[in-house]
């Protein structure tokens, strides 16, 4: 009875050790787990955030964007409003003082081929100063003829007015752009 007392010990004992050492890996397990599920929440925290700053990077500078190229259609619509007074200046203005009239003029033009563009307002801007172009040499025939204003001047002129049309156009689609 005794060995037999023993070997229940034994058992008992056996057993007891053995589910021991099975909770040990368990809770080894669980710590493993549970650490790599942090790092796994760690890194998606991460890339949330880093889609969210990128998000938010790309708004911000579409909104640049915007308002940059609102600034520089505002700077050309300004310019037109510069030249179409002074083209109501010029057209009142007798042949004889004409001169300093043209140098302002050309100073504009000047303005306008220095202005500050990008892939809409330049296309804008390239309309206007064929159009300030075009209106030059309307000026540039008038100076030189004399008498009644030429067929040729007033055709220039025409097309000057129809090309500084165009301009506007082009600047007004690249208000909405």
């Amino acid at each position: 009875m005794k060995a037999q007392v023993r070997l229940a010990i034994v058992l008992l004992v056996a057993t007891i050790l053995g589910c021991g050492d099975s909770n040990v890996v368990k809770s080894e397990t669980r710590a493993v787990g549970a650490a790599e599920a942090l790092k796994a929440d760690q890194k998606a925290i991460a890339s949330r955030f880093a889609e969210q700053k990128g998000a938010a990077d790309e708004a911000f500078q579409k909104q640049r964007t915007a308002e940059e190229r609102q600034r520089k259609v505002a700077l050309l619509a300004a310019l037109v409003a510069r030249w179409d007074a002074a083209l109501v200046e010029a057209y009142a203005t007798p042949r004889s003082d004409f001169a300093p009239l043209v140098k302002k003029l050309q100073a504009l033009v000047a303005d306008a081929e220095s202005a500050e563009v990008d892939d809409c307002t330049g296309n804008a801007r390239g309309k206007l100063t064929a159009s300030m172009a075009i209106t030059m040499e309307s000026f540039d025939i008038f100076q030189k003829s004399t008498g009644d204003v030429s067929p040729a001047a007033t055709q220039k002129a025409q097309e000057g007015v129809t090309a500084l049309g165009a301009a506007n156009a082009a600047i007004n689609a690249c208000r909405g752009a």
